[in-house]
This record gives structure tokens, C-alpha cells and sequence, in this order.
């Protein structure tokens, strides 16, 4: 019996130490299945780590546009940020970060500001050139307090595909009109061109009004246009020209330079206008009538419309009193001239008063006295001496004063 019980106690022993066998074997399995599980857990979370780390780094050059315009040798380069797409990249690269939502946004409108692009050229560009652009944050201490990466950017852009320029002589268009008299001549300006650029190309030019005959207008092309017409794709063949007044009409200047048909002219209207007067009242009469000299003074000033010059014809006349109120008398009398023009076409022009000027101390009625001067130093002061101040004596004629 008791060696049956021992038998049975044995087994029951073994029976009891592969349980425990098995139990530890089930924590050693247990314990493997845990730690791989943790040990991928933290390969994952090293994996997604990495991944966040990615997306906090934003590429500058992907918001950053180089354009070139104009023309081979003369094409400028500018450059745009899309300020909007990367304040939205460097927003969504603080996505993992502990701050608000506000601190976010300052973040991206800030360092959106602080981005910087340099072009390493950006004039006279020509086809082939490399231009070379630095895209960085300027406050780099600044971008090291967020959880951003915006590392320094470099790279290069070829400029290709310009056009050639086309050479012009932008005074093929241009038209100039000289209107005046000699002296007073003013030269008009126009630009004939229908392109919108050539036509609004600015010019510097030399006096334009109070030309004489001769002179020179000079026309010159603004520099900052000449250059500006490269970039547009003209290139002017000429930048500068002289405009020379020509021949026009001409106020007479002196009274030699007068031929003798049209003195005759002049005097003979005077007189026709002394006879006429004469002729009106039938208790006077007129005699002797006899041209004794002249006067001739020009007007000095430029900016005078009209009355460019002056001529006096002087003339003695014998008059008397039918009536009996004065004995026969010698007066002189004179009409202006003014205005004597020298056309272009050969014709002289004048034009003339339409009375005697002056009065004398004959009395034809009351209140009423004989037109005329007295005497000759009457005339010579209402002509001469009680003139406007710019007008001067150019020529005395005949023996008078």
C-alpha cells in the first residue's frame, strides 16, 4: 500500500512540475509577443516621427517665380513670391506643434515676410544668360524659435527665347512747322507716330518761341526713353537732330531794305488820305501839297502782336479860309503806316491809319480845328519823342528834324 501511494504522490509531483513548465513557457512566449509588439510600436512611432519631421521642412523655391521680359541683350528679370501658398506651407509645417492656432499664423505671416530673393542679375539680359537666384529667410534666429525648417535656397534660371530689337529712327515721325514772322517765330512739335510706345517717347528740345530766321531747334530723344526703347524693342538709329527756321515772312527791320515802288505805294495812300480830308469841308482849301520827309522807327519788343514797325510820311500843305477865319497857312500833315511785312512770296504788305494825325490851331468852326501839325517840331514830338518807350528811330528822311 504505501508503495502505491508513493507511486501516486510521485506522479502527482511530475504531473505538477509540467504544469509549471508549461506555465513558464506560456510567460516566456507572452513576454516575446510583448516586447516585439513594443518594439514595433516604437519603430512606428520612429517611422511617423521621421514623417513629421518631413513635413515641418519647407522647399522656398516652389513659391518663388523668375519672369524676364524685353529683348536679347536688354530684358529685365523680376521675380514673385505666392506669399499666400507659402504662408499657407509654413502654417501646415507647424501642424504637430504645441502652440495655438494663433502663434501658427503669426508664425507663417512673419517668416512669409522675412522671405528673401536675390536675382544675381536682372538687366540687359541676353539670350543664354544664367541668372542665379538666393531664396532665405532673412531672420534666421527668428525661424530657429518655430519648429520649421526653411533652409537657404539656390538655383538658376536660363533666359532663352528673346526677340531681336528693331532699329527705327524715330524722326521719320516726327514733324516740325515753323509759324511767325522773323524774329517771332514759334516751331510746333508734333509726333506722327501711331505706336503706342513711339508715340508717347519723351523729346527735349532747345528754345521754341521767338525764333529768327536761321535759328536752330534742336530735338533731342529723353536718355532714360533711348534705354527704355531697348527693353520695348526698339533701338533708335538716331538720337539727336537740328531743325533750322527757314525763310519766312519778315517785318521790315529798316527802311533801306524797302524798294522804291513800295514807298511810292505807301506815300501816295497818305496823300490820297490828305486830299480826301480836304475835299469833306468846302470852307477850306488845300494847296501845295508837297512830301518834305519821313520817319521810320521799328518796335524792339518780341512779344508784340501787332505794330511791328512804323513809317511817317511828312507832307507840307498851304491852306486857307474860304470864310476868312485864318490867312493861308503851311501845316503838315501825316497818316501812320505800321506793320510793313516782307512775304515769303516777294508781295509787301502794310496796313495804315484812316485820319490825319494831330490838330492845329486853325479854326475851321467852333470847337472844331484843322487836323495837322503846326510845325515840324510838333510832328517830330508826336512821332518820335512822345512815342512809346520801345519804339525806336530807325531812319529820318528828308531835311527835317
Amino acid at each position: 500500500m504505501e508503495e502505491i501511494k508513493y507511486a501516486k504522490v510521485q506522479e502527482t509531483q511530475m504531473r505538477n512540475s509540467n504544469v509549471k513548465k508549461r506555465i513558464i513557457a506560456g510567460i516566456i512566449v507572452l513576454t516575446v509577443i510583448v516586447v516585439t509588439v513594443i518594439v514595433t510600436i516604437i519603430v512606428i512611432s520612429g517611422i511617423n516621427k521621421d514623417k513629421d519631421n518631413k513635413a515641418k521642412t519647407v522647399d522656398l523655391s516652389e513659391y518663388i517665380e523668375v519672369n524676364y521680359s524685353g529683348y536679347d541683350g536688354y530684358s529685365r528679370a523680376t521675380y514673385s513670391i505666392d506669399r499666400d501658398g507659402l504662408e499657407k506651407a509654413f502654417i501646415e509645417a507647424q501642424e504637430n506643434s504645441n502652440i495655438s492656432d494663433t502663434e501658427k499664423a503669426y508664425n507663417a505671416l512673419a517668416l512669409t515676410f522675412m522671405t528673401s530673393v536675390k536675382l544675381s542679375k536682372s538687366s540687359k539680359l541676353a539670350n543664354g544668360d544664367k541668372i542665379e537666384v538666393r531664396v532665405e529667410i532673412l531672420d534666421d534666429d527668428y525661424l530657429k524659435t518655430t519648429d520649421i525648417i526653411a533652409e537657404e535656397v539656390k538655383y538658376s534660371v536660363e533666359v532663352k527665347d528673346l526677340k531681336e530689337v528693331s532699329k527705327i529712327n524715330l524722326f521719320d515721325y516726327i514733324k516740325v512747322t515753323f509759324d511767325g514772322t522773323d524774329g517771332d517765330v514759334i516751331a510746333i512739335i508734333e509726333n506722327t507716330s501711331t505706336d503706342e510706345f513711339l508715340s508717347g517717347v519723351y523729346l527735349l528740345y532747345t528754345e521754341t518761341w521767338y525764333l529768327s530766321i536761321g535759328d536752330k531747334v534742336t530735338i533731342t530723344i529723353f536718355d532714360d526713353d533711348v534705354n527704355y526703347a531697348l527693353e520695348n524693342g526698339y533701338e533708335f538709329t538716331e538720337i539727336s537732330r537740328d531743325y533750322v527756321v527757314p525763310k519766312v515772312d519778315s517785318y521790315t527791320k529798316a527802311f533801306g531794305e524797302l524798294d522804291d515802288d513800295i514807298v511810292t505805294q505807301m506815300n501816295t495812300k497818305v496823300e490820297d488820305i490828305i486830299l480826301e480830308y480836304f475835299e469833306e469841308y468846302f470852307n477850306i482849301s488845300a494847296s501845295n501839297i508837297k512830301l518834305v520827309g519821313g520817319y521810320f522807327l521799328i518796335n524792339e519788343l518780341k512779344d508784340e502782336w501787332r505794330y511791328h514797325n512804323y513809317y511817317y510820311p511828312i507832307y507840307s500843305v498851304d491852306v486857307t479860309s474860304k470864310d476868312g477865319k485864318f490867312e493861308k497857312t503851311t501845316i503838315y500833315c501825316t497818316v501812320e503806316i505800321y506793320d510793313i511785312l516782307n512775304k515769303v512770296s516777294g508781295e509787301v504788305t502794310f496796313e495804315n491809319g484812316t485820319s490825319i494825325l494831330g490838330v492845329t490851331d486853325l479854326e475851321i468852326r467852333s470847337f472844331f480845328n484843322v487836323s495837322g501839325f503846326n510845325s515840324l517840331d510838333e510832328v517830330y514830338k508826336h512821332c518820335v519823342t512822345e512815342t512809346s518807350s520801345y519804339l525806336k528811330l530807325e531812319s529820318k528822311l528828308g531835311d527835317i528834324k
